[in-house]
């Protein structure tokens, strides 16, 4: 998934563009503030697919992950984590 970055201060001055780019290219757009990323602006169907409110099957790549976390955790005995938080820990680690 591809996303892009701005500022609050764009953001404000810009934002049907950002609207346009979040909900109907589904590329989030993460805003920062003092040069750190604060929030994400995400398209419903996105932010409905990330907090599960859609069918199980509609999302294959975080059953992919947590299959995934499940058998790190039975093979390495560590505590398991969410897909999510998992891919988000992948993300920072570049």
């Amino acid at each position: 998934m591809t996303f892009k970055s701005t500022t609050a201060t764009k953001i404000k001055n810009n934002l049907g563009d950002y609207l346009i780019e979040a909900a109907q290219k589904k590329h989030p757009v993460v805003i920062e503030k003092y040069g750190r990323p604060y929030a994400v602006l995400v398209g419903f169907q996105t932010w409905q697919e990330m907090t599960g409110k859609l069918p199980r099957h509609s999302l294959p790549w975080i059953e992919a992950c947590q299959k995934l976390s499940e058998e790190i955790q039975r093979t390495h005995r560590k505590k398991q984590t969410s897909a999510i938080r998992l891919i988000q820990e992948l993300r920072h680690e570049d």
